[in-house]
């Protein structure tokens, strides 16, 4: 242990024994404090440090870890060599050869490290396009309506939900059942523009969709975000609740 203290407390290791201090002081105060790391950049913004270590191959990971990490392999290649080389110009050598060895360390961790920091997207209702959904109103017209959804990673969510309601489209619950076969008449102002186009219009001389209500399974077809309610449509035979149609 003596040996050891010697060896760190001999030039040139005991610069990077003094500069290792200061990191590890720095990560207790985060620890202690409950600090975030964003007032050295480790968020990626831009500036001179991020902007240094990109061009030195390791950008992509916050500033604070690049640095500690480059003091880390620093000081412990100038332990080594301290305690390998004797005579000022070995040591000399050694004081240049730590930095270099720990930037070639720290690069090939850089890669790996980039991937296990990348942030996952953030999720969004336009994911449950594509999904199928379960009607838990009593109906869904074109101003109300609610379903339940379920999300890739298994968890459900209520949603508001809207079904267009063509001319002569009454509900279902209500006389008349199923509307009659004809044209369909002229498109509803709160439509998609997709249906406002004519891409998803019923045909002439066929049935419109049927009525959704409580317990039936819908697709979700699209999403108005400045409404912020999805329009769904009776869903095709052999799709399962939530399940994607891609």
């Amino acid at each position: 242990m003596g040996e050891f203290v010697r060896t760190a407390l001999t030039f040139p290791a005991v610069i990077f024994g003094f500069l290792l201090v200061v990191v590890v002081g720095y990560w207790v105060l985060v620890l202690v404090s409950g600090a975030g790391l964003d007032g050295l950049g480790a968020d990626g913004d831009p500036g001179l440090g991020a902007g240094l270590l990109g061009g030195l191959g390791l950008g992509g990971m916050p500033v604070t870890v690049s640095v500690s990490l480059l003091v880390a392999f620093s000081w412990f290649i100038g332990l080594a060599g301290t305690a390998l080389v004797d005579g000022p110009a070995a040591r000399v050598a050694v004081l240049a050869a730590a930095p270099a060895g720990a930037w070639l360390a720290v690069r090939a961790l850089a890669a790996p490290l980039r991937r296990m920091g990348a942030a996952a997207p953030a999720p969004s209702r336009a994911d449950f396009v594509g999904r199928t959904c379960v009607i838990r109103t009593g109906r869904v017209g074109a101003d109300f309506g609610q379903a339940e959804v379920r999300a890739s990673d298994g968890s459900s969510a209520v949603i508001q939900v809207r079904q267009l309601q063509w001319p002569g489209h009454p509900p279902r619950d209500e006389p008349g059942g199923l509307p009659a076969r004809g044209g369909h008449g002229p498109v509803p102002s709160t439509a998609p523009d997709r249906i406002r186009d004519g891409r998803h219009a019923p045909a002439a001389g066929g049935h419109h969709e049927e009525p959704l209500r409580a317990g039936d399974l819908a697709l979700i077809f699209e999403y108005d975000a400045e409404r912020e309610f999805f329009w769904v449509t009776p869903c095709p035979a052999g799709l399962g609740p939530g399940a994607p149609t891609t």
